[in-house]
């Protein structure tokens, strides 16, 4: 008799290895289920229409929320004679209040729009837009007014970092290897050019971020720490790994998170980039994609990746990365008709994103289980191949299942058995009212399922559906007889 006991799936999403090679605790194939501290698998959170956006329906929209005004911001083509590229404002509540028109910001309504807070005496939001002409475009600061002033319009700007009391700017028209700063405390007189960083190639520069005390400035692929403000010393600290572009980094706990050309890198701002996501090494490819590039923003305690996958058009697929655990899970909104997402934004830890087709600002991953405005999204959590027996045959007597579906719901929960590597066939069960709960105090039922039949590899798959609602599975323990040596 053979007893294998899994109650730690925090190995994640692995596509990078064979599907019989991967540890138990991995996934080779799973959709919406995220994981707890103490790896458990959960029907992820639910997202919610927070409000509508300002602007043309079914246009790129670039969203911030400026600690600094208390505001919210947002960059979009908005209908006209001809249509304009704007900026908007709406009140710190999204609840309550509308958006509010501050003015033309762009001459293209193709352009893309930067932010950054300058929180000081005078606080500011600094935006920059990557389409100039002689009347509008640039670098532009927006203050508790609020008005919007433009202070640097002769020149291109695609990113924006604050560090040593000064602004940092990458202004490609006038050099896609320079980068630019302002006088220290002053983000309103015109930033002068400062230093070309060219220590590997004469690539253009792609984004900017502040990490361990340092300033770092990423090219395609390679990338640069700026070691002195006021000389301009620079090392290279990565000649390989970079950013693909401003939306593909991210700052959390102090390191920085890029979606580079080939991986996902973690940086402490000193060392070289450390590829956290090379398991699903498949899904870090460059981009091609009239819809832009992967995006990035923090949610929780979690990094999320949102990106077109097998090189599609829309940027409709999720990927969350969670830095402490190192573990992956990948997700997808369930409306087909609001998951084209074009920026995120962060307010009080929580995550929003601005959804193009849906033309809404969605609350990410904080309302009910396995609920986005109420659709359920396709969920599943699918075991690697295991073996309990070495390979030899064996009959499966029993599996117990260790979980809890939430009080006084209708979700259902299908529990699937695949064996010998087919997975054209399989048995089926359906496990929720033996795991649904009595009361909301329960922690985790247990369910046993006898005689599931026989084979030299198992696999199994977790499918919620029909309701939202609580689904979580801490354990599953199987007990199995040999029938051959």
């Amino acid at each position: 008799m053979s007893v294998l006991r899994i109650s730690d799936f925090s190995g994640g999403l692995n596509l990078r290895d064979s599907p019989n090679e991967l540890a138990a605790s991995e996934t080779p194939d799973a959709f919406n289920f995220t994981l707890d501290e103490r790896g458990a698998l959960k029907w992820r959170k639910g997202c919610v229409t927070a409000v509508a956006l300002p602007g043309v329906a079914g246009k790129t929209c670039d969203l911030f929320y400026s600690q600094a005004l208390g505001l919210w911001l947002c960059c979009r083509e908005t209908a006209g004679a001809p249509n304009t590229f704007r900026l908007h404002t709406h009140p710190a509540d999204l609840s309550s209040g509308s958006w509010t028109d501050r003015g033309q910001i762009a001459s293209g309504v193709g352009a893309q729009a930067c932010f950054a807070d300058w929180p000081g005496t005078t606080p500011f939001c600094l935006i920059g837009t990557d389409v100039v002409d002689v009347n509008f475009g640039g670098y532009y600061t927006l203050d508790a007014t609020p008005t919007l002033t433009r202070r640097f319009g002769n020149s291109t700007v695609i990113d924006l970092a604050i560090w040593q009391n000064k602004v940092w700017l990458i202004v490609p028209s006038l050099g896609p290897t320079r980068i630019y700063r302002s006088l220290v405390g002053d983000p309103v007189t015109t930033p002068t050019d400062f230093n070309d960083l060219r220590e590997k190639d004469a690539g253009p520069l792609t984004a900017l971020g502040v990490s361990g005390a340092g300033l770092l400035a990423y090219k395609m692929r390679s990338t640069y720490r700026i070691t002195d403000a006021a000389t301009g010393a620079y090392v290279l600290i990565d000649n390989s790994a970079g950013c693909l572009h401003p939306l593909s980094l991210v700052a959390h706990h102090g390191r920085l998170y890029s979606w580079g050309a080939d991986a996902f890198y973690e940086w402490d701002g000193i060392g070289a980039g450390r590829n956290v996501g090379d398991k699903c090494r498949s899904l870090f490819v460059t981009p091609a994609l009239a819809s832009g590039p992967p995006i990035l923003g923090v949610s929780g305690d979690s990094i999320i990746g949102a990106f077109a996958a097998d090189y599609g058009t829309v940027r409709d697929d999720l990927l969350e990365f969670n830095p402490a655990q190192k573990w992956i899970m990948r997700h997808s909104l369930a409306s087909t008709t609001s998951d084209q997402i074009s920026s995120f934004a962060t307010k009080d830890n929580t995550l929003y994103a601005a959804s193009e087709d849906g033309n809404v600002v969605l609350k990410m991953f904080t309302e009910t289980p396995g609920s986005d405005d109420g659709v359920v999204p396709f969920t599943r959590y699918t075991t690697p191949w295991l073996q309990p027996t070495n390979g030899a045959l064996a009959r499966l007597q029993r599996a117990r299942i260790q979980g809890l579906v939430g009080t006084g719901t209708s979700t259902a929960l299908n529990f699937e058995v695949y064996k010998d590597w087919d997975r054209s066939t399989f048995d089926f069960y359906s496990i929720a009212t033996q795991l649904r709960g009595g009361d909301a105090l329960d922690d985790q039922k247990s369910t046993d399922l006898q005689a599931l039949g026989h084979a030299r590899a198992f696999q199994f798959r977790f499918t919620p559906f029909t309701a939202a609602g609580d689904v979580k599975i801490t354990g599953l323990h199987l007990k199995t007889q040999e029938l051959e040596r």
